[in-house]
């Protein structure tokens, strides 16, 4: 799969269309859509990526010098504190791994 560029996630964002299974084949669509379905497709797939990569909440921390790169948190009392399953049942325990791409 290509690539992809902030310009083909904004306009795969705006389109809706349906998939032929031809990678090579162009989309016509309005707004126009400047690329390949397998643009389109790499696309859908980032988006899909980005907005489903969940973990528990806790598990990860930002690493100091960024705000966007996580590592695991290893606290230094020991061993963290594992949740019950009632409590993971819960979406408040849940965050997204990956950043969110941006509007």
């Amino acid at each position: 799969m290509p690539d992809l560029k902030p310009s083909d996630i904004l306009n795969a964002r705006s389109i809706k269309v349906n998939f032929s299974g031809h990678l090579e084949k162009q989309i016509y669509t309005n707004p126009f859509f400047f690329a390949t379905e397998k643009v389109y497709l790499r696309a859908q797939i980032g988006r899909i990526h980005f907005s489903s990569s969940l973990v528990p909440k806790g598990h990860y921390r930002f690493k100091e010098e960024s705000t966007r790169e996580v590592e695991d948190n290893a606290p230094e009392e020991g061993e963290m504190k594992k949740r019950t399953v009632q409590e993971m049942c819960e979406a408040s325990n849940w965050v997204h791994y990956t950043p969110n791409i941006l509007k």
